[in-house]
């Protein structure tokens, strides 16, 4: 697994690897009443240079995330393979 390579200020997030120009998170604290995993994709240093989804959502809306966001469909299977999710 490679390291990350944009900066990523939240301690409770567990890495998951790289995605094309992407680096891949799964988050308990960073979501709703930390109960809820929140799958990540960092694309840059600054604050906003990431995109979002609760993994609980993610499901009814797979094939939009594979289209629009390959690097968030990456992150779900990552996450469900290590089974944190």
């Amino acid at each position: 697994m490679t390291a990350p390579r944009w900066k990523h200020d939240c301690t409770d997030c567990t890495y998951l690897g790289a995605y094309e120009n992407a680096d891949l998170y799964r988050c308990m604290e960073c979501s709703l009443a930390a109960l809820i995993p929140v799958l990540i994709a960092r694309i840059g240093d600054a604050c906003l240079d990431y995109m979002t989804i609760s993994a609980i959502v993610f499901p009814a809306h797979a094939e939009l995330v594979r289209a629009s966001s390959p690097a968030l469909f990456k992150a779900y299977e990552l996450a469900q393979a290590r089974r944190l999710i």
